[in-house]
């Protein structure tokens, strides 16, 4: 019966008045008539039908002694069906090589069943103790591969900045033309026109109706204020000239503008 029933059972009983059982032993006693002992046999039964009741890992000798228990509450009477059960519960070495010897035992031959299956029990676990228990090989670690160092990208070699080109000195027009022109002045005379000697070394007489200022300026500052005043008058006119010449670069832009 379920545990509803069992449920039910009892509170009709504790309902009653008065109570119809004299003692609560009495009360235990037919509860267990009625349900549990009921209950039990359902249990045994249910688990003869499953593979719970199987020796697995167990020795034969668990595995018989559980085994009889649940025929007792299954109430199983019937050898063949003991035997039937029992040889599909054991374990399949022993019952193969029951099976397979010269004399097996009938299949109706519950008694002699479990005296072959403790028997071929028995010789197994001798043979396996002559044999030693196999140990199985040490497992070598498994070593992996040395670890690799990490690979970084490979980075572009950085561009060196080419270098500022160093800025020329331009030689100021003054020195430079000075110092190309000072051995080059060609000096002639202003009187006459000729070259070496000067207007106031002229052996050529001066024409007074032409005279000027100038001339007689000229004849006044004598030989050394006359050279010096002729090189500056060149000078002058070659730094005009050079910065004319510039002047045409910049526009021409061969040279940069100061602007």
């Amino acid at each position: 019966m379920s545990k509803d029933s069992a449920a039910s059972w009892s509170k009709r009983m504790s309902e009653r008045t008065p109570f119809p059982f004299p003692t609560w032993a009495l009360f235990v006693t037919e509860f267990k008539l009625r349900f549990v002992e009921e209950n039990e046999q359902d249990h045994a039964l249910a688990r003869l039908d499953t593979h719970q009741y199987y020796m697995g890992s167990r020795d034969v000798f668990k595995y018989t002694d559980e085994y009889n228990n649940l025929l007792d509450l299954a109430g199983y009477t019937d050898n063949l069906v003991k035997v039937t059960k029992y040889r599909t519960g054991l374990d399949p070495r022993i019952n193969q090589a029951i099976t397979t010897s010269g004399n097996p035992p009938s299949l109706t031959d519950y008694a002699k069943w479990r005296v072959r299956a403790f028997r071929q029990y028995n010789m197994e676990l001798a043979a396996r103790a002559s044999r030693g228990h196999a140990v199985p090989p040490p497992r070598a670690p498994a070593v992996g591969p040395h670890p690799r160092a990490p690979v970084l990208p490979a980075v572009a070699p950085a561009i060196a900045a080419r270098p500022a080109p160093a800025p020329v000195a331009h030689p100021i027009p003054m020195e430079l033309d000075r110092t190309r022109l000072r051995g080059d002045v060609r000096r002639t005379c202003f009187r006459c026109g000729s070259p070496g000697h000067l207007a106031c070394d002229c052996p050529t007489p001066a024409d007074i109706r032409h005279t000027n200022v100038l001339n007689e300026v000229i004849n006044q500052l004598g030989s050394e204020l006359l050279s010096e005043l002729v090189a500056r008058v060149a000078t002058t006119a070659a730094v005009v000239d050079h910065a004319a010449d510039v002047a045409a670069e910049v526009e021409q832009g061969f040279l940069p503008s100061d602007k």
